[in-house]
């Protein structure tokens, strides 16, 4: 029975609709069908079940849904009319139906089939049965919805399209702006295909400039930039499921402010502001006042969640995408109202694995401690090398929340990140434990597993005065960064400044003091007993530790530690500046640094060290005068404060910090007791044993507690160690393969 008026914004009255049972639950869906009667322009709702098999295409072409579920307070505000009785929806879906209602004129155009004033769609909240039944007799009973949400994957992946509804970033009305956004994303798309070619023309700050906007003749510009802003900085990116709704649709369409948007020209917009604002590291849109803090940051968290769907959809489509522990670990900070969900839209996306395997059962599945602990058993036993402990690398007691107190130690929260950026994430180039085959046993106690290894040490030396080590995660806080900034800037010392310059300098010296006073042998070039290559100075070693021998590549090029010896050689110029009375030690220490510096330029030359010829002695003398010649006037233009120096002062500076924030912020400098050099977690002790997991990327800290049972502290990098290449050597000499219980 059709109704003159079946979409309300009233609360629903008798009779309420029921949804007819399916035939099964994993093999058959409902579509919502839509009928306009351009005649009597009467809509009407029916829902209409279609099968849904794998490998097989659809027997009705049909449109799915992505949207985002209001808080539980607006679920059923209004009201649709489906055959004559009355369902409760939200609010934001009474919206989403008002704008899927085709009007008459334009029927053949956008219904689903052409010739028919019909339109078919799928939508999660109406299409299945939300009717969750009470526990009988102590008994789970299995519910329509939690058997359909396995089928999510193929639902958005056989529509003609899926058509996504971001509500705004601002809460209330929508603002007046709102049209505006699909508009200005086609120019943007348009213009930045220009601008590509814009900064070496122009010049790269006029090309910046540009770029934001500022002198462009776009009508109403202000109102297509806060239209814009508040479509990128939408909630709506955040929730887990829009991850494989998006992904595997094989069109998109974003419907923003009434307007719709290709979402591939959305992804290659925000892709543009991603590579810009990496290299520039500088906010846009605060110009104006238009934009305060807290929109910048919800915009940049945008930019990075829509330029991850673009970049997954790419993947999807080439049959490329990561596994299901990448993805898990990718996306920690996405939404769901259960996590159960989250793993289920995540995992329907990822590749290597099969998550019903997990075996759920609905009590379990709510249990974030349980759901963690079967999805990182899982993880451990069927995932390929490479992510067999991505989950691993963010558990840990050094990672775990207040909340995971009583977890198992190798359990980590899914739904926080970590404390600590990942050493071995799916992108790292370390290969430590690829040489031999990881042999797990999951059947060891509720909370424990048990993994092969080899334990390579003992740590017997932490260092606890890394100044970075309040920067957990690699992130800078906006008072470091400010401080950062004052450094390039080349502002006058004050009090934290100093404090910095000390810490810093303080930090390195010590680490070399230290190594030197336990294991004095260490500097020795060809010195067997320890991981240096030949011609590697303690220095080095102790500079690859402490950023994992990694920047851009591995290991870390020459060039990059001779830029942080060069950092830290114009700390000690600003502080023997401050301080004319510095001590013969300081000047000592300013002296092993330039030797330092001019030893990995020459490394990165070039040129043959070990060519003994006449002529190849004569080419290095020569390569050293033209380095040191150089060295000596960069240290002069430090000192004199010249524009060439602030320049290249302001480079190295930007390079370090971001180097160093990355690597050894939240982490410490350790020493094991046969010397081998570490970066460990911040909650690393003496005593704590390292091992090397078969298959794992990094070494791994284990606590021992017990005879036999040990608790995960979190990951490791050990110098020499990243690739594998000295534990063939050190196994056969000393080691050997045991099996670790972890609890």
């Amino acid at each position: 029975m059709a109704s003159s008026n079946p979409l309300r914004d009233t609360r629903p009255t008798e009779p309420l609709y029921a949804h007819e049972p399916l035939v099964a639950w994993d093999r058959f869906i409902r579509l919502l069908r839509i009928h306009h009667d351009p005649t009597t322009n009467i809509v009407s709702f029916s829902l209409i079940p279609i099968p849904c098999i794998p490998s097989t295409p659809p027997v009705q072409p049909y449109e799915a849904i992505s949207w985002m579920w209001d808080p539980p307070e607006h679920r059923k505000t209004s009201t649709l009319t489906i055959d004559g009785a009355n369902l409760g929806i939200s609010t934001n879906m009474h919206g989403i139906l008002k704008q899927l209602i085709p009007p008459p004129s334009s029927l053949s155009r956008t219904s689903t089939s052409p010739t028919s004033p019909e339109r078919f769609v799928w939508i999660d909240s109406i299409c299945i049965d939300q009717t969750d039944r009470d526990e009988d007799d102590g008994d789970e009973v299995q519910v329509e919805k939690d058997v359909q949400i396995r089928l999510m994957t193929k639902v958005y992946n056989d529509a003609t399209r899926v058509l996504a509804f971001p509500p705004p970033f601002e809460v209330g009305p929508e603002p007046t702006h709102l049209p505006y956004a699909a508009e200005f994303v086609d120019w943007l798309s348009v213009y930045l295909l220009v601008a590509k070619f814009l900064p070496a023309a122009m010049g790269s700050h006029h090309g910046q400039q540009h770029f934001i906007g500022l002198e462009g003749d776009l009508p109403l510009e202000r109102d297509g930039w806060l239209a814009f802003l508040g479509l990128v900085s939408s909630p709506f990116w955040q929730r887990a499921w829009i991850i494989q709704e998006i992904v595997v649709g094989k069109s998109v369409t974003v419907r923003y402010g009434g307007r719709e948007i290709d979402f591939a020209v959305l992804g290659n917009v925000m892709m543009a502001f991603k590579r810009v604002d990496t290299a520039t590291q500088m906010p846009y849109l605060t110009v104006g006042g238009w934009v305060g803090a807290e929109r910048m940051a919800k915009f940049r968290t945008g930019i990075d969640l829509v330029v991850r769907l673009h970049g997954f959809r790419e993947l999807y489509a080439a049959g490329q995408m990561p596994t299901v522990p990448d993805i898990l670990v990718e996306c920690v900070q996405s939404r769901a109202t259960y996590s159960c969900d989250k793993v289920w839209a995540l995992g329907g996306i990822g590749a290597g694995m099969d998550l019903t395997e997990l075996g759920l059962t609905k009590q379990k599945a709510r249990d974030d401690r349980k759901l963690f602990t079967a999805v990182t058993r899982l993880v451990l036993e069927r995932a390929p090398r490479g992510a067999r402990y991505l989950l691993l690398a963010m558990a840990g007691k050094n990672n775990q929340s207040e909340r995971c107190a009583d977890w198992p130690s190798w359990v980590p929260d899914l739904n926080a990140l970590p404390k600590l950026h990942p050493l071995g994430h799916g992108l790292s180039p370390y290969t430590a434990g690829y040489g031999f085959p990881a042999d797990i046993i999951p059947d060891a106690g509720e909370s424990s597993i048990i993994i092969s290894g080899i334990a390579i040490g003992v740590l017997e030396y932490v260092d606890d005065n890394n100044p970075y080590i309040a920067l957990g995660g690699g992130r800078i806080d906006n008072a470091q960064m400010e401080l950062f900034n004052r450094i390039l800037l080349r502002a006058e010392m004050d009090d934290e400044m100093r404090d910095f310059f000390y810490l810093n300098l303080a930090w390195f010296r010590t680490l070399r003091e230290e190594t030197f006073a336990l294991y004095g042998n260490l500097g020795r070039p060809n010195d067997s007993t320890y991981p240096m290559a030949p011609g590697q100075s303690l220095i080095e070693a102790i500079l690859r530790t402490i950023i994992a021998d990694h920047d851009v590549g591995f290991p870390a090029s020459s060039n990059t530690l001779a830029t942080i010896c060069v950092w830290f050689v114009y700390l000690q110029i600003r502080v023997s500046r401050e301080n004319p009375n510095q001590t013969e030690a300081s000047k000592k220490w300013l002296a092993s640094l330039v030797r330092e510096t001019l030893t990995l330029r020459l490394k990165d030359s070039g040129v043959d060290v070990e060519d003994t010829t006449a002529q190849g002695q004569q080419r290095m003398q020569e390569v050293c005068a033209g380095l040191e010649a150089a060295l000596s006037d960069e240290i002069r233009e430090f000192a004199e404060g010249t524009a060439a120096g602030d320049g290249r002062m302001r480079r190295c500076t930007q390079l370090t910090r971001n180097i160093i924030a990355r690597r050894a912020a939240g982490k410490k400098f350790a020493l094991s007791e046969l010397g081998f050099m570490l970066l460990v977690p911040e909650g690393a002790k003496e005593g704590d044993v390292i091992v090397i997991f078969g298959e794992a990327r990094v070494p791994f800290l284990l606590r021992p507690c017990g005879d036999r049972d040990a608790k995960l502290v979190g990951e490791a990098y050990m110098h020499g160690f990243g690739q594998g290449d000295l534990l063939g050597k050190y196994t056969a000499e000393r080691g050997r393969l045991e099996l670790f219980k972890i609890s």
